[in-house]
Formats: structure tokens, C-alpha cells, sequence
């Protein structure tokens, strides 16, 4: 899944429960700095697995030396209690770096199932490139807010 900004097919919650887990991967998902949403994609592939990819959003500066500036939130993700929960069962995980070539952001990725519902789950590293920011970091309010459109 490299392109959050494909138009994703609508999702049966009867056949893929995706607020529960997504639920089940922000429980182990912790930023590092102030956030408060994630970039998610999710889209039923002809051979019925769901293809599921989370990301950190691009934050836009407002205030101070940084305003305007586009940056984002490092995170933890503890992955021995993700693989640990109780209606996940993962076949397969791996891991990838940039790569030039090919324009692979760094990702750690999944193949298994979910309440019985198979997934390959792309756990991004970095924010989707060229993606708009989603949020505000307000350096005079010391708040972070959504992203409405409006410039700094």
C-alpha cells in the first residue's frame, strides 16, 4: 500500500472490523512528541486479504522560529504486546529502509488475520511523502490542533 490518496473501497465492518483494530494498533502506538492522529488507509484486494496501512501525519508550525515549517511526530510501537493480542494472529512480519530506487519508505509489515478477517498491515515509519499536514502545532497557544486549510 503506497499510496494513501488512492480512493479506498468501502469497508463491510461485518467483514473487516477496522475501529476495533485500529483501536488494537493505537493501544501500542505512542508518539514521542505531541500528535494526536495517525494516517490511515485500509482497501479489500481482489484476493479478498485486506490491505491496511497506518502512518504519523505531517504537523505544520504555527508561531515562533518554526512557523510555517512542515514536521512530524517520532513514535514507539511496542511490538511484542501488538503480536500478543488475543484475536491477532500474525504468519508473517518483516521490516523495510528507504529505498531510493524504488521510493519504499521505512515500514514494518504484517500478514495474518483478524477476527479471523486475513490483512497485510503496513505499519509506516515516516509520514506518507506529499501528503498534506493533518495537524497544527501551535507554538503560541501550546496546543495541537487539526489542520483546516489555513496557512501561517
Amino acid at each position: 500500500m503506497n499510496d494513501f490518496d488512492e480512493d479506498d473501497q468501502e469497508c463491510d465492518a461485518d467483514e473487516f472490523d477496522i475501529e476495533s483494530f485500529r483501536r488494537v494498533v493505537l493501544s501500542h502506538w505512542r508518539y514521542l512528541s505531541r500528535s494526536n492522529i495517525s494516517n490511515w488507509a485500509i482497501h479489500k484486494r481482489d484476493d479478498n486479504v485486506w490491505q491496511i496501512g497506518a502512518a504519523p501525519v505531517f504537523q505544520e508550525c504555527f508561531g515562533g522560529t518554526d512557523d510555517g515549517k512542515r514536521v512530524w511526530s517520532a513514535f514507539e510501537f511496542d511490538l511484542m504486546d501488538f503480536l500478543a493480542e488475543p484475536e491477532l494472529i500474525v504468519e508473517e512480519c518483516g521490516a523495510m529502509s528507504f529505498q531510493e530506487s524504488t521510493n519504499t519508505r521505512p515500514f514494518v509489515g504484517f500478514v495474518g488475520s483478524y477476527k479471523g478477517q486475513p490483512f497485510v498491515f503496513q505499519l509506516n515509519l515516516e509520514p506518507i511523502p506529499n501528503t498534506e499536514p493533518l495537524e497544527i502545532l501551535d507554538t503560541i497557544q501550546d496546543v495541537v490542533r487539526p489542520y483546516n486549510g489555513e496557512t501561517s
